[in-house]
């Protein structure tokens, strides 16, 4: 019962992560938009009906953090959800970044109170 309960538990993973520049966009322009798809891999939630209805546990988010010497930054705040069991959902977050190699850089990360924490690097 312990070992089928510890798989059960919930576990995020950032399956991939792509930057694009928005459509619609001068060729310069610094405006990109990062496309996140996240699983819950774990049979249960993130967060139960009851602690989401009572603000027990935050809800799982997405942040990028640009690479030391770099000027590109997100806009807006992270976007916050909640993953069910084996469930898969895709994030969008814009982005602001420079023309040079480390403004090109990212790491991206999904943060989840129950679900844990998974970083990937992005590069585009």
């Amino acid at each position: 019962f312990n070992l089928y309960m510890a798989q059960s538990l919930p576990q995020v993973e950032i399956v991939s992560a792509t930057v694009a520049q928005l459509p619609g966009m001068a060729a310069d322009s610094a405006t990109h938009e990062m496309t996140v798809t996240v699983r819950n891999s774990g049979l249960l939630p993130t967060a139960l009906q009851q602690a989401r209805r009572i603000k027990i546990v935050r809800p799982d988010r997405v942040v990028a953090r640009a690479a030391p010497g770099s000027s590109a930054r997100v806009i807006g705040r992270p976007p916050e959800f909640w993953l069910d069991g084996g469930e898969t959902q895709v994030v969008k977050v814009r982005l602001r970044a420079g023309s040079s190699a480390a403004d090109h850089r990212l790491i991206v990360r999904l943060e989840s109170t129950r679900g844990g924490v998974a970083e990937q690097e992005v590069t585009w």
